[in-house]
Parts: C-alpha cells; structure tokens; sequence
C-alpha cells in the first residue's frame, strides 16, 4: 500500500482507498456524537423511572449491557453482510 519502488520488470502501482469527502464525514461524526448524546440523555430518564418504580440498579445493569450487546451484534452482523458483497471488494493487481 502506498509508495512503493517498481518491482523488477513491472511497473510502479499504486493502491488508493477512497474514504469520501471530508465533509461528509465530518457531518457523519458530528450526527453520530449527537445521536449518542440524545441516547445517553433518553438512558438517563429510563434509568431515573425505573429506579423509582423499584427496579434494582443491579438489574438495569444487566439489561443495558444485554441490550448493547444485541446492538452490537446486529450492526456487526450488517458491516460483515455490506463488506462482503462483491461490490465492495478490494482487488489485488498482481
């Protein structure tokens, strides 16, 4: 990746990854921080109603944390399905 001298008898090839416009991506970052806060803030008033309905902290825990990982799991899932797909692949000219 990147420069590298000609390999003997061929020619100099260069591989380059396209990561889009740095506008977009900085609109990306800045709506993935605030749909985070508003996430914490929405788990912040969840949180408060069920302590005072009886729920023990203990068990909020555990349910965060389940409900997290089955986030997790389902986005994941979709990254390794959408890079996977023959669109998406990076070929090697060698």
């Amino acid at each position: 990746m990147g420069n590298r001298p000609p390999e003997a008898g061929g020619t100099h090839r260069e591989e380059r990854v396209s990561v889009g416009p740095a506008p977009l991506r900085l609109g990306l970052g800045y709506s993935f921080a605030l749909t985070a806060a508003a996430f914490f803030g929405i788990g912040g008033i969840i949180a408060k109603a069920a302590f005072n309905s009886g729920v023990e902290p203990s068990i909020l825990a555990e349910w965060r944390v389940l409900f997290a990982f089955l986030v997790f799991i389902s986005i994941s899932g979709s990254q390794s399905e959408w890079r996977s797909s023959s669109s998406t692949r990076v070929r090697s000219c060698s």
